[in-house]
Formats: structure tokens, C-alpha cells, sequence
């Protein structure tokens, strides 16, 4: 069974919200490598999906102490390729690199890196070639997730090359452009399948869904989640034949193709029988009388309450309203069991401004005014 942690790279400040929070409805938790001396300059937002735990951190050191071998080995024999296309002067603008904390790599290659003019020092932070760079902070994700218990995540999946197996050949290869490139295996096909599909349901400006609804709803459809996760796992295993496809769009293409046959039809049938079930139980259990049972009436006579037609009928109201509500609830937990589209069904009801009818299907207290 995969994992469905995410560890965020390359950066270590999320670079788009609206994917933040999209990560957030489909992921269990996002880790992030953060270094010790750093403390994340986040917005509001970000804090609170972080002090929800649904954003954690990891120290990159575990990884930089693991890949800085075949990094080093990479250097001594195939140094002279790599200053020839990504060397930079010692006097190099350093906002035309892209940089790396020290805490993520092992002194000694920096050191190697130095000598080469591969890098340059400045602070904490060592400034390289992007491509460089996008390299080094790949393999470290790779390595760096299933030593959390995660698998690699970024905002931009085809622009992050996948070295597996992490040896001084595959390195090679992704730097000095011996490698085909990324594949449709590698272009973050399950996130990508997982967002076409929320998108279907929800706000094309999912970044403007505020943090705290974002974080309910993650804590209260877990079980939704889960199969979700499962489904969408499901078919993208069943996709394999993207692995030959170079170019985004036509992967998208072949997603969409899939949603509509996979997902769609079962998100329908489930809005069907959930206006069947709701609704018409709803609407015929409010036709009936709302008179107080004569037992419960008695009863109360007995201990000597005597009610007033008013009351009578008050009380009839909100005893006939509580078993109208328990009848609904039945039928709705019955018909919305835990399924992917119940998840995708409730991030209509929940997130999707306009879209919800009435508070009576998720609120008992706001039930009763109603009536």
C-alpha cells in the first residue's frame, strides 16, 4: 500500500497556494526539509496548515549524508562535463543562481563543488547552475521521502528530474542530457489525476478557500480520503502506457479521458441517490402533522406540566423535527458511505461557494429553525 505523505520540494517556502491547499485536501500530511537554522517565513495561512499538522517538517541532513557519495564520485570523473556546462565565475551574479542551505549538503562536497566552480559560498547558502541545483534537490527528495514514510511532491512535476537509483551514472546522465528526460511516469501523474478530478468539484481558485475550511475538511473526511487515495492509485497504475508520453498535455488528455470514465459516472450516481434519498425523505417526512403524542402528553400532565396549545404544538415541532432529522441522517449515511466519489461529493457540498442548498444536511442545531 503507497504512502500518502508527500515531502515538498525544492523549496522550502511553498511557491503556489492554491496547489498548497489542493495538496492538502488529497494528502495525509506534506513534509517539507527544513534546516535548523531556519525558521520558515510563513504567511498566516501556511501557519495554520502547519499548526494543524497537516504541514511538518524534516531535517535534510539524513538525505545530504546519503547522496553525498555519489555526488562526490560524480565530480572526480565527470567533473571537467560538468564545469564545461554548468560552471560559474567566482564573481557570478548571485541572483542568477539558484541556492542551496548548507545544512542540505555534506561539507565536503561543497568543498568539492567550490574547487570545481561549480558553487559558490555566500552566508549559509551555496548558489549553483538551476539545472545543478534542480538535480541535487530531486535526489534528495527521492532519498529523503521513504526515510519519512513519503514520496517525492512539487508544485511543478515535469520541470524535476527523476534520478533513480541514485548512482553516479543516472546523475550523470540527467545533468549532461544523456537521459530521454522525464517520462509520463514522472510527470506527478497521480497528483496531476488527483487535481483534475477536485477540480471538477471545486473553485478554480481553490487559493481562495480559506486555511481553516480546508482544515475541517481534511480532519472530517478521512475515511472519504483514504478511498479516494485508493481509487486514484488505482488508476494510475493502470495507465502505464503514459510512460512514453513526452509532452503534458497529451498525459492531461489521457486523465481527463480517464475521470470521465472512471470517476464521473459514479460521482453522478451518487448526486442522484443522495436528491433521491435526502430530499424526497425530507420533503415528505415534513408534510406530516406535528401534534405532541398523547402518551408523551399524559406524562407530562402526570408531573403536573400542562401545556398550552402553543406549547403543545412547540413541542410537537421539535419532537417530529429530531425524529425527521435521525430518519434523514439514517438514509444519508446509508446512501454517502466512504467511497472516492462520497469525497469528491462532499467537496462539492462543503467547499464549492453557492453549491450548498441548505444547512439542514450537516447542521443538527440549525435543523429545528427550520421547521
Amino acid at each position: 500500500m503507497p504512502s500518502f505523505h508527500g515531502l515538498y520540494h525544492p523549496y522550502i517556502h511553498f511557491q503556489d497556494k492554491g496547489w498548497l491547499k489542493l495538496a492538502a485536501l488529497y494528502w495525509d500530511k506534506i513534509f517539507r526539509m527544513v534546516p535548523a537554522a531556519i525558521v520558515p517565513d510563513d504567511d498566516v495561512e501556511v501557519r495554520e496548515l502547519a499548526d494543524s499538522g497537516i504541514i511538518g517538517s524534516r531535517h535534510p541532513g539524513m538525505g545530504a549524508s546519503y547522496i553525498e557519495k555519489p555526488f562526490r564520485n560524480m565530480l572526480a570523473t565527470r567533473g571537467a562535463d560538468l564545469v564545461r556546462k554548468f560552471g560559474i565565475q567566482p564573481k557570478a551574479a548571485w541572483n542568477n543562481l539558484d541556492h542551496v542551505h548548507l545544512e542540505k549538503l555534506e561539507p565536503n562536497l561543497v568543498d568539492d563543488l567550490v574547487r570545481h566552480e561549480l558553487g559558490i559560498v555566500q552566508g549559509d547558502w551555496l548558489g549553483m547552475h538551476p539545472q545543478l541545483t534542480k538535480v541535487y534537490m530531486t535526489a534528495l527528495a527521492e532519498v529523503m521521502a521513504p526515510m519519512v514514510g513519503a514520496r517525492p511532491v512539487a508544485e511543478d512535476a515535469t520541470n524535476h528530474i527523476a534520478v533513480s537509483g541514485l548512482t553516479m551514472e543516472a546523475l550523470s546522465d540527467a545533468l549532461l542530457g544523456h537521459a530521454e528526460g522525464p517520462n509520463g511516469a514522472d510527470l506527478g501523474l497521480e497528483m496531476a489525476m488527483a487535481s483534475l478530478a477536485i477540480g471538477y468539484v471545486i473553485p478554480a481558485n481553490i487559493a481562495s478557500i480559506p486555511a481553516n475550511r480546508i482544515i475541517e475538511f481534511h480532519n472530517s473526511y478521512a475515511a472519504e480520503r483514504n478511498e479516494f487515495q485508493i481509487e486514484i492509485n488505482k488508476i494510475v497504475e493502470g495507465l502505464a502506457y503514459l510512460k512514453d508520453v513526452k509532452n503534458p498535455d497529451d498525459a492531461r488528455r489521457h486523465l481527463k479521458n480517464e475521470y470521465e470514465k472512471k470517476l464521473e459516472p459514479k460521482l453522478a450516481r451518487l448526486r442522484t441517490a443522495m436528491t433521491n434519498v435526502g430530499w424526497d425523505t425530507f420533503d415528505s417526512a415534513t408534510a406530516a402533522t406535528f401534534a405532541i403524542p398523547q402518551g408523551l402528553a399524559t406524562a407530562l400532565a402526570v408531573l403536573g406540566f400542562t401545556l398550552t396549545g402553543g406549547a403543545a404544538a412547540a413541542l410537537g415541532i421539535a419532537l417530529t423535527g429530531w425524529t425527521i432529522w435521525r430518519k434523514l441522517e439514517k438514509a444519508i449515511s446509508d446512501t454517502l458511505k466512504p467511497t472516492a466519489e462520497a469525497f469528491l461529493y462532499q467537496i462539492d457540498r462543503s467547499l464549492k461557494p453557492g453549491l450548498v442548498t441548505t444547512e439542514i444536511l450537516n447542521d443538527r442545531q440549525g435543523f429545528l429553525p427550520y421547521l
